[in-house]
């Protein structure tokens, strides 16, 4: 397996790894690369990987190398593929195929597509020369189809649109030309029917939502499929959580997609597309959380996953059945956070039933992530606790109590805010500032920040009017001022940028539309603010889409159903 990692099962590996299939441990073939990898092909006792790099197997290698199957080291066979990565290897017979966005390969002019020869390790003449990065390719009999976000083959002299079939030999397109309005991630050929998936909205001249189906020999569109879910949910979606590549999300609905979902449902990240998960809760849901090989599901229920759960249950990510976790909770779960410790769920909760037996832990507990069992640890806040975020050792929860309790049953004044080491349960970082206000809505962390929203008015004394941001090592409060006029219920952040989503219209005095970004460094306003028609609930990054979730028709020009994937240049999915 290839990806972008540092460590697979417990077990250092660089974005590469083998894995016993009968017990799931990496084997001991450790090759290993500085950047991404995002192909891999095994071929006669050689493993040929594709990515973003510039060494693989202890050798330098650039986006293109081949490993010795049994070693893990580079063999002599080098073949660098420079001016931009590798994104898809396929081999045909001796050929081999790749694309990606370089503009060289093995010191020879080839633009995101080339071919070479595995019998005598020499780059062979086809070359379909595109303007623009090739993300897929597929090879039938007579035809190499490629798919991605170019305009041109041939040097410009053929217009193409994101789809292409060229000769084998020499690589010049062929007739074939369906065409799609925007970017093609990934296509594969069933017998004569090639299918393609991405961002377009329209193939072939007609419309199709982000996957259409072709006569592979034609170019005709397929009739029998006409086009992926959108991503929309038919009600409330209260929050977000990545799977994967799936985009889990909860709250009041009965639709999603053009499918029937209750309360919880998952869409691919890519495609939209909804999947077998169908847990089907009778009532709202109010967090989630991933964790485990788990979906960790609470809300307003007391059936879910085809079992009798009471507001708390651990689900199977494949189908959404509830598993034999089980410890149904005395009251409201508002938010859920899995650590290597343990999972932590805060609310508004008395106790939770474990095994028949009311245990008494009121709106903050700790739990075994595969039985329920509640642990010991008993902080007891006087009220309830909305959210909750960890870093390293430390655990940070927030909500709207003013007392704790410390581990020698001492009530100790913790205003909205409070920390714990998670391995000793005691109170950390003594100098936490202190929040004055309603409630603290939402807790995230980027590096050594906490970032922090709700309805308060001063923290640390500090005039602070709704978010504020402080150290996660110190708790020194920091001197960025936003002053949304209302919550922000979701952060995320990417590349530098923190975007956020709540019930906000103004930002500092200036008009937002429940949504706003700010540059982590310098901490001024972004360009990203998409106006959305309603609350959103929750935010969450995947790859370079922002997800919101809420309670919205229209986000920007564009019609939306309560979810919405928006690209960083304000973009709508």
């Amino acid at each position: 397996m290839g990806g972008s990692f540092t460590h697979i099962g417990g077990v250092a590996r660089a974005n590469i790894a083998a894995i016993d299939m009968e017990n799931g441990v990496p084997t001991a073939w450790n090759p290993g690369t500085n950047g991404i990898v995002r192909s891999i092909v095994v071929k006669d006792g050689n493993v040929y990987i594709g990515g973003s790099f510039t060494t693989a197997g202890g050798m330098a290698r650039t986006n293109f190398a081949v490993i010795d199957a049994t070693t893990g080291a580079a063999t002599a066979a080098a073949m660098n593929a420079t001016g931009g990565e590798v994104s898809e290897i396929v081999v045909d017979d001796e050929v081999l195929y790749l694309v990606g966005a370089f503009t060289n390969v093995g010191g020879q002019a080839r633009n995101r597509a080339a071919s070479v020869s595995i019998s005598d390790w020499m780059l062979a003449p086809w070359n379909p020369n595109c303007n623009g990065q090739v993300n897929a390719v597929a090879v039938a009999e007579d035809a190499v189809y490629l798919g991605g976000d170019f305009s041109q083959v041939s040097a410009g002299a053929t217009p193409r649109s994101r789809l292409a079939a060229v000769d084998k030999t020499d690589g010049v397109p062929l007739a074939w030309d369906p065409g799609c309005n925007r970017t093609v991630y990934d296509i594969g050929l069933d017998g004569q029917t090639l299918v393609a998936c991405g961002r377009f909205n329209s193939a072939g001249g007609e419309f199709r939502s982000m996957v259409a189906a072709f006569d592979a020999a034609t170019g005709e569109l397929d009739p029998r499929l006409l086009h992926a879910n959108e991503a929309k949910a038919l009600g409330r979606v209260a929050v977000i959580r990545m799977d994967g590549g799936r985009v889990a999300l909860g709250g009041d609905f009965t639709g999603a997609g053009l499918l029937e979902r209750s309360n919880l449902a998952a869409f691919s990240s890519d495609t939209c597309a909804i999947g077998d998960f169908k847990p089907d809760p009778d009532g709202a849901i109010s967090a989630l959380e991933v964790g485990n090989g788990l979906v960790y599901a609470a809300g307003d229920f007391s059936s879910i996953g085809g079992r009798q759960r009471y507001g708390l249950a651990a689900l199977d990510p494949v189908t959404g059945g509830a598993t034999r976790f089980q410890a149904d909770v005395a009251g409201s779960v508002l938010a859920l956070h899995n650590t290597p410790d343990g999972l932590y769920a805060g609310g508004n909760f008395t106790g939770l039933i474990y095994e028949g037996m009311l245990i008494d832990r009121p709106r903050l507990a700790k739990l075994d992530g595969r039985s329920g069992a509640p642990a010991g640890w008993d902080p007891r806040p006087d009220n309830s606790v909305r959210t909750l975020a960890s870093r390293g050792d430390i655990l940070f929860t927030a909500g709207d109590f003013a007392n704790m309790v410390g581990h020698d049953g001492v009530s100790v004044a913790k205003a909205r805010l409070a920390a714990f080491s998670l391995s000793t349960g005691r109170f950390a970082i003594s100098s936490l500032p202190a929040v004055a206000g309603t409630a603290v809505y939402s807790l995230f962390i980027d590096g050594s920040t906490v970032y922090m929203a709700g309805l308060f008015t001063t923290v640390a004394g500090v005039a602070r009017t709704n978010m504020a941001a402080f150290s996660a090592e110190t708790g020194t409060l920091h001197t960025r001022v936003w002053s949304p006029n209302n919550i922000v219920y979701g952060l995320a952040s990417n590349k530098g940028t923190l975007y956020m989503g709540g019930a906000f219209t103004t930002m500092g005095g200036v008009s937002a539309g429940r949504t706003w970004s700010t540059d982590l460094v310098t901490g001024s306003a972004g360009t990203w603010k998409p106006a959305c028609s309603g609350t959103v609930y929750s935010t969450v990054v995947v790859g370079d889409r922002i997800w919101l979730g809420g309670s919205f028709s229209r986000v920007g020009a564009v019609a939306r159903s309560n979810i919405a994937a928006v690209r960083a240049d304000g973009s709508v999915d």
